[in-house]
């Protein structure tokens, strides 16, 4: 009877079990004793047995070596857990193969991996690729990365106010990879920063919106009238708070530097662009309550200035050059 083996598996020879009584001896024609023999191609086998009479005996076997089908390639890849069902077909080469593994099923003759029940972070799943007329077969895993999608929530300090009102919108986002964010602030600027301010230089209602980015998941949050901006009753540029405070800035528009005046020791200055991100200038202090704001090395536009002081938070445009 002939015997075949698959490539890479050990031939096991147990030359005594054929022997009936004590005294024999035998020698293989292929090594000699028991052992393991690791055949790179078929082969015949020969067993010859003598008695302690010198009677004979040998007995063959032709041992056919099958090669296994070989997985020629095979990736892993990264998805958002909402992504839901993922066909397997083209995830390893040659197809026909079979998958396992969590979240792992067989739908109308095709393999599926379902994001949605799968555990976050790293899955490997397994694919085996057999030869049905050898029983000879490969193996190998691929890695699936699943990540966790992240749950937006913004807040703002300010969303009613006068015309030049600014808000600080902030990030209450949870869950997930956050690389990256964009702001829609429904007035057709937006901003990439994770906590920008605005300044919003007309009266209207606003929807804000936050879009947070990960590797694979995007999630975003949609606040209809988030921000309500009215007409300003007091003359020129900035909040009507702006105007009730005594604190003043001058001259405005300025080719430099501009002059602060009625603002505490403690106050806390910030100045922005018109994409909402901080600068930094020079604060010289010219007496109590006095400081000069020193734009050197800005280039002309318009730019937002934030004053915070004891829990109030006062905003207006300067404009640096000409005038706009």
């Amino acid at each position: 009877m002939d015997t075949a083996v698959c490539e890479g598996n050990p031939v096991t020879i147990l030359a005594d079990t054929l022997i009936n009584g004590a005294g024999h001896s035998y020698a293989l024609s292929y090594g000699i004793g028991n052992g393991s023999l690791m055949p790179d191609s078929s082969f015949t086998l020969e067993l010859h047995v003598i008695s302690p009479k010198g009677c004979a005996d040998s007995v063959s076997r032709r041992i056919t070596r099958n090669e296994n089908p070989e997985i020629t390639s095979i990736k892993g890849a990264s998805f958002c857990e909402d992504q839901g069902q993922i066909l397997l077909d083209t995830f390893a080469s040659p197809a026909g193969g079979a998958w396992a593994g969590q979240s792992v099923s067989l739908n109308k003759g095709s393999f599926e991996f379902s994001t949605d029940s799968a555990r976050l972070g790293t899955s490997y799943l397994t694919y085996l690729l057999m030869d049905t007329l050898t029983g000879c077969s490969d193996r190998d895993s691929a890695r699936m990365d699943i990540e966790e999608k992240t749950s937006v929530d913004f807040t703002a300090d300010s969303t009613l106010g006068k015309v030049s009102m600014t808000s600080q919108f902030s990030d209450l986002s949870t869950g997930g990879l956050k690389t990256d964010y964009l702001w829609f602030f429904g007035d057709g600027d937006s901003s990439i920063l994770k906590n920008p301010v605005h300044f919003y230089a007309n009266p209207g209602t606003y929807d804000v919106r936050l879009r947070v980015s990960g590797n694979k998941c995007v999630s975003e949050k949609l606040k209809v009238a988030f921000i309500r901006v009215d007409t300003a009753s007091g003359p020129g540029i900035g909040m009507e708070e702006w105007m009730e405070s005594e604190v003043e800035v001058y001259p405005n528009p300025s080719e430099r530097s501009f002059v602060l005046g009625g603002v505490s020791e403690n106050a806390l200055i910030q100045v922005y662009d018109a994409r909402g991100r901080e600068i930094t200038i020079q604060i010289n202090r010219l007496s109590e309550g006095q400081l000069e704001l020193d734009f050197v090395g800005h280039p002309e536009a318009v730019y937002l200035l934030r004053v915070t002081m004891e829990d109030k938070s006062l905003g207006i445009r300067l404009v640096l050059g000409p005038g706009f």
